[in-house]
């Protein structure tokens, strides 16, 4: 798991960017209906799975 802030969110694409401690990253949320509540700006813990060649987040939670 990764703990991130949200810069962007598309919900209709299902993804999110976020700023990591390296920099920013986007990433593909599957299911993407989890980003309905999820807004720029949130931290949130991210738990991402690798799926081929791409890392997928599978879960996406606010956190403190």
């Amino acid at each position: 798991t990764q703990v991130a802030v949200v810069t962007a969110v598309d919900a209709n694409v299902g993804q999110v960017e976020v700023q990591l401690p390296s920099g920013r990253k986007t990433y593909e949320v599957n299911p993407k209906e989890q980003l309905k509540t999820i807004q720029a700006g949130q931290r949130v813990t991210l738990t991402i799975a690798k799926d081929g060649s791409r890392e997928v987040v599978t879960s996406i939670k606010r956190t403190r």
